[in-house]
């Protein structure tokens, strides 16, 4: 019960994030391999179907034959361009696809009769778009998958019992869908949980706790960029490293609760009189670090 209230409320959570935000955080280069195995699955089942269902019920009679070869030759090169596309492909273009699989299914029942059972394959197409896409655009493509599977009831005329067994096979594969969607929503609320904890850990470990400046590993890691930016544009750096005079005699005489109030206080006030473009670290003990831009 507990793994289904997270997952739904990944759903939830899904359905309030937009766009951008929810490819931000998806693994899209698995989404084309993935994908890629879609087309050569579906085009594999398509490819050995067509000895048993001909596609020669439409009025293009054996020109079927034809289209429905240059259809599967389309799918092949579309999940040969899948998984060679050394720079991956955009969220849209596996949208795109998702569309272009939709039409083949609809191309091939239209060539083969609405008895065909090429209307299996939209099973895939189904499973795919609801698990790598948001909710927004998933119903979008649901809306034109209705269609495509109600259309030999409109160009092969109204039959209840076909329409029925449509209906049916539509309640399925929405609810199959829904299941998807909602089992990769649950994964990606906890991939996010994990990057939340990731980044607040690495926050964490470059900050230093008392004064809130970056730490010597922050302060190593931002050197390293100024040097290679100066290096770039020729820009002047400046590092200025300095301690406080006289601390170890405030901790020994006021204790080391006053000593941390000092420190504090310094913390302050260089954040405070720096420029925008420098930056202040806690080198260690009673010892601070700036980077600034200028010579």
């Amino acid at each position: 019960m507990g793994s289904l209230t997270r997952r739904m409320g990944g759903l939830s959570a899904n359905l309030r994030t937009s766009t951008e935000d929810f490819y931000a955080v998806a693994d899209l280069d698995t989404a084309r391999h993935l994908g890629a195995l879609m087309w050569i699955l579906g085009t594999a089942i398509a490819a050995l179907l067509l000895p048993i269902t001909p596609p020669t019920d439409s009025r293009l009679g054996a020109w079927g034959w034809l289209v429905a070869v240059a259809a599967i030759a389309i799918c092949i090169v579309i999940a040969a361009r899948m998984l060679q596309r050394a720079g991956g492909v955009s969220p849209n273009e596996l949208l795109a696809s998702s569309y272009v699989a939709v039409a083949f299914v609809a191309v091939l029942v239209w060539l083969a009769g609405s008895n065909s059972p090429y209307e299996g394959i939209f099973l895939l197409s189904v499973l795919y778009t609801a698990a790598v896409h948001p909710p927004r655009r998933v119903l979008v493509y649901a809306i034109v998958l209705v269609a495509a599977v109600a259309a030999p009831l409109a160009y092969d005329g109204w039959d209840s019992t076909l329409a029925a067994e449509t209906a049916g096979r539509l309640i399925i594969w929405v609810a199959l869908g829904f299941v998807t969607m909602a089992f990769t929503a649950g994964v990606r609320a906890q991939r996010l949980a994990l990057q939340r904890e990731r980044h607040e850990a690495t926050a964490q470990a470059r900050s230093d706790p008392l004064t809130g400046l970056g730490n010597r590993r922050a302060f190593d890691a931002a050197l390293a960029a100024a040097v290679e930016r100066a290096g770039r544009t020729g820009e002047s750096l400046c590092v200025i490293v300095a301690d406080l005079d006289g601390f170890k005699e405030i901790n020994d005489r006021w204790g080391h609760l006053l000593g941390d109030e000092c420190l504090v206080c310094v913390a302050e006030i260089l954040q405070r009189v720096l420029r925008s473009p420098d930056s202040c670290f806690r080198w260690g003990g009673d010892e601070f670090a700036i980077l600034a831009d200028t010579d």
